[in-house]
């Protein structure tokens, strides 16, 4: 009985993302070379997620970083079209997975780093000036409706990663590991907002507590 080329194609990636074994039998030899084929996707996987999440990795290492990037595609295989979501879960899996749930700093930074990632990815729009504004007629004030730009994405973080990130993005030593921040938090406890966007005031800045409650 010949099996189809979708059933062979499903049987395929079961065998990349879930490492299924029912691929074989429809190959000669059992397919001695499929472990190649292992290896590669996994290899690029783990690339994109060294790209996508450099001060990560320099905070942790090579292993460890390494070690927490597989476990992660392993629990959360790639699911879009696009791998440039395959870290969309970083930051909350870091949270929630041992050993990583114990270092906040480290699911700190990976959602900082995936904020600016969405920034800088995010589609074009032209912020709206004050000539703009100043050319609505007064009596339109009542109806406005004002959007964010499509750039802006909010983290709330307990820990000061900005520094340590800008100096991994700078191709340059960190002066010193990120320290837990002082400033009283939103909800309790200390911690700060920060704002990243792709707009006139700067790739990223810390929101003052009043700025980030309204």
């Amino acid at each position: 009985m010949n099996t189809g080329l979708a059933e062979l194609q499903r049987l395929f990636q079961d065998r990349l993302l879930a490492g299924g074994n029912d691929i074989e039998r429809h190959l000669k030899d059992r397919g001695p070379f499929l472990k190649v084929y292992d290896h590669a996707y996994l290899a690029r996987l783990l690339e994109v997620m060294g790209e996508d999440f450099p001060a990560v990795h320099t905070l942790l290492g090579d292993d460890q970083f390494g070690d927490a990037a597989v476990a992660f595609v392993r629990a959360h295989p790639s699911r879009a079209r696009s791998i440039r979501w395959l870290g969309a879960g970083f930051s909350a899996w870091l949270r929630e997975a041992d050993p990583w749930r114990n270092l906040p700093v480290v699911a700190d930074m990976a959602a900082f780093e995936w904020a600016l990632g969405l920034a800088f990815d995010a589609p074009d729009s032209e912020p709206v000036g004050m000539p703009a504004l100043a050319a609505v007629p007064a009596e339109a004030w009542p109806g406005l409706r004002f959007e964010f730009h499509r750039s802006l994405n909010i983290v709330r973080l307990a820990v000061d990663v900005a520094p340590f990130q800008r100096a991994v993005a700078a191709e340059r030593d960190p002066e010193a590991a990120p320290e837990p921040l002082s400033e009283p938090g939103d909800c309790g406890g200390f911690g700060a907002t920060w704002k990243a966007c792709r707009c006139a005031i700067g790739r990223y800045r810390w929101m003052r507590r009043r700025g980030s409650i309204a």
